[in-house]
């Protein structure tokens, strides 16, 4: 058996016991926390996304952050420029739990940040129950969904509003996922079976999307080489996780405006780059968006904002900082 065959399973037992404490007619019938649903489509339609993801492990990058503060961390993500955020509550193999979710939300409803409950999705009930937490988007996974299954919950979950990222890692998963007037597809370069992952996936698979649907890329992109790779390959957005929790500097991924990808740092790294002395390796670029300014130290930047107001600023850390 392999390692989603074990996950699988045992998500069936951990609904199987949730089933008899709550029944799915009366989860069916709760009002949800949150009415109000921060769809990932309104944001894609925009710009090119970043999805910055949260977990405690995995089974392919083992401990990541043990002491993960979920609240903290989706603090974090949204102030660092991050366009959505995921939320690992899978409990065996991730150590996540819908209590992680809850205290994201709280969070992100308040800032309007879509938030998208990443879990294995094998029963209708976890569906009714994202809905009733509060998640804005679910994962449905091909590999281990029944076709009747598939479109069963993808169309109920549709109906209740949520976004739904559709997950593949193959052509023929790309065939079933289209059975389905779907909006997001998000192409894993993780192997599901050996757990590495290969850029080459997302490269091979967006060519044959049609048009009209948004390509999240997932999995393996752990440099702005790799990134900038996924969106000229045709990624509407990353999904990003071990890369960004692991990063001692706080690394994320950043658009400018539909700008080419760079890679920024915590503005607090910023400032010690310019202690440094490396400012010629902060590159300002123009941008007329100027709500992205409030992503960096403002009190850093005041003397140059006060000569270029209409400028944005950027880092790139080439070489610059460790």
């Amino acid at each position: 058996m392999g390692i989603l065959e074990e996950i699988v399973k045992k998500k069936k037992d951990h609904v199987r016991l949730k089933k008899q404490s709550l029944s799915l007619e009366k989860i069916m019938q709760l009002d949800p926390k949150y009415f109000e649903i921060n769809n990932l489509e309104s944001i894609l339609g925009e710009k090119n996304i970043l999805i910055s993801e949260m977990k405690r492990k995995s089974p392919s990058g083992g401990i990541l952050d043990k002491d993960l503060i979920p609240s903290n961390q989706a603090d974090l993500y949204i102030k660092s420029g991050s366009d959505a955020i995921s939320v690992l509550t899978e409990k065996d193999y991730f150590s996540g739990s819908n209590q992680d979710l809850s205290e994201v939300l709280k969070i992100s409803k308040q800032k309007k940040i879509p938030v998208l409950q990443k879990d294995f999705i094998i029963d209708e009930y976890q569906i009714y129950e994202a809905k009733q937490i509060g998640a804005d988007s679910i994962l449905l996974i091909i590999r281990i969904l029944s076709d009747e299954n598939y479109i069963k919950f993808y169309n109920l979950a549709e109906s209740l509003g949520l976004s739904v990222i559709v997950e593949i890692h193959n052509e023929e998963e790309l065939d079933l996922a289209l059975k389905a007037d779907i909006n997001i597809l998000g192409i894993n370069n993780r192997n599901l079976d050996t757990l590495s992952t290969n850029l080459e996936t997302f490269e091979t698979l967006s060519s044959m999307v049609p048009k009209g649907i948004y390509k999240i890329a997932e999995s393996g992109i752990r440099n702005s080489e790799d990134a900038t790779r996924m969106i000229n390959s045709g990624a509407n957005g990353l999904l990003v996780g071990e890369s960004i929790i692991k990063s001692k500097n706080i690394q994320e991924i950043y658009w400018c405006g539909g700008e080419p990808l760079m890679w920024k740092i915590h503005w607090e790294s910023m400032k010690r780059i310019i202690e440094l002395g490396y400012q010629d390796k902060v590159s300002i670029r123009y941008n007329s968006n100027m709500s992205r300014i409030n992503y960096f130290g403002m009190n850093l930047f005041d003397d140059i904002l006060s000569k270029y107001p209409h400028w944005n600023i950027l880092a790139s850390i080439d070489g610059a900082y460790d």
